[in-house]
């Protein structure tokens, strides 16, 4: 099962973008004290509603939808009535990602014992925003290899991945230059699946092969 799905994300984009502050006495004070930059922060608001408003339309409800046509989501504070609909479905996703994180941490743990060492260090070296350097296949050696430029103790290393005797592949997007945002690994000893999801741009990926190398390259100084 995959638990970090493009819509999951999509949908978390979409609850950090509607935040406001308590009062709409907070709001004139923030906006107050941007002064002259105040006109900067509302055109990039509108700028970001753009490049936002599918998504917008997509996971809100359309209760909401003036409000993003007329882009006062961004220009203005909302009413009281349109706020408590903002908290409630805010309040709704968050419980929903509490969840899903739980779910996919319980999973991981009944099954960690079963996973090579190699596959075990993929999940838990945390390679959140990790950027893909390179992802090649070579089916004539049924492998893939997927070189990473991850930073560790504020260090920039590469790690290079090597899959073996691989099964399935899938993956809809070029992942060159992509960012890596959550892993999710299963299997036992005869193979394993590893899905992933990239952003930059947003797609996933899946993974089955029989073997994982792990390897992390320190760059001489």
């Amino acid at each position: 099962m995959r638990y970090y799905t493009k819509e999951f994300y999509e949908e978390m984009q979409v609850a950090a973008f509607i935040t406001f502050p308590p009062s709409r006495e907070e709001w004139n004070e923030f906006m107050d004290s941007l002064k002259e930059d105040k006109k900067d922060y509302i055109d990039n608001g509108i700028l970001h509603l753009e490049l936002m408003k599918e998504d917008l339309l997509k996971y809100l409800p359309t209760s909401l939808h003036k409000l993003i046509h007329d882009k006062t989501i961004v220009t203005d504070y909302p009413s009281s009535e349109n706020l408590k609909i903002i908290n409630q479905w805010r309040e709704s996703f968050n419980t929903k990602a509490e969840c899903v994180k739980h779910a996919s941490i319980e999973r991981y743990e009944s099954i960690k014992n079963e996973l090579s060492t190699s596959v075990v260090h993929l999940h838990e070296e945390a390679l959140h925003d990790a950027e893909v350097i390179s992802f090649e296949c070579k089916p004539e050696e049924h492998k893939c290899y997927m070189i990473l430029e991850h930073y560790k103790n504020g260090k920039s290393i590469k790690v290079k991945l090597t899959f073996t005797n691989v099964k399935e592949l899938s993956v809809d997007e070029n992942i060159k230059g992509a960012k890596w945002l959550y892993d999710e690994v299963s299997g036992d000893a005869s193979f394993f699946e590893v899905n992933i999801l990239f952003d930059y741009p947003l797609t996933e990926f899946h993974m089955k092969a029989a073997s994982l190398e792990f390897e992390i390259i320190i760059p001489e100084v």
